[in-house]
């Protein structure tokens, strides 16, 4: 929790009719000027981003594989140490969330965490490889000019009837076109 002056604040809510504050040496983590915090997993460690207002962004490793007690079990108790900081130009005061993932694995393949999808499991090399090449081996490319045929003005309407209440033109995806750019 970003908790202003006190810093980042470590609570353990394995029992929520019951959360505990975890203390830990705030030399590591000298924070004085919390606004906000965003979490992030990278390989085996866990780290915090925080938005120390007058001190800047900074980065605090919670948990670190060979470092942390217990770091390979189900909930390792986090030890919070700054390992790096941005000075900004104004009071630091949020942090945007990083990609949402719900499972993670360690360096060598292994699940270590599932965030909120119980028996979810990460996407192996051939199931990635097709979120990000078509068929023939080509790279999948976003931009932001979508093909004439796929062009708001140029897409067919259809009415799909849904039951009672479907207005004409009502389409199951929520009214729009599925067309790929800016409209």
């Amino acid at each position: 929790i970003a908790a202003g002056k006190q810093g980042l604040v470590v609570v353990d809510v394995g029992r929520p009719e019951h959360p505990a504050r975890l203390e830990y040496n705030r030399a590591d983590a000298p924070l004085d000027d919390a606004y906000d915090v965003s979490v992030a997993a990278t390989n085996a460690s866990f780290f915090a981003y925080v938005a120390d207002g007058k001190n800047g962004l900074r980065v605090v490793r919670l948990v670190e594989a060979g470092e942390t007690p217990g770091h390979q079990g189900f909930s390792p108790r986090p030890a919070p140490k700054v390992i790096a900081t941005y000075p900004t130009s104004g009071v630091a005061v949020a942090v945007n969330r990083g990609q949402v993932r719900d499972r993670f694995e360690d360096e060598s393949g292994g699940q270590m965490v599932v965030s909120n999808r119980i028996g979810a499991r990460t996407f192996n090399l051939e199931e990635i490889r097709r979120f990000m090449f078509y068929p023939n081996g080509q790279t999948l490319r976003v931009t932001d000019d979508a093909p004439a045929a796929l062009r708001h003005e140029n897409v067919k309407r259809e009415t799909v009837v849904r039951g009672e209440g479907a207005a004409p033109n009502d389409r199951a995806g929520g009214g729009k076109p599925a067309a790929a750019g800016r409209q």
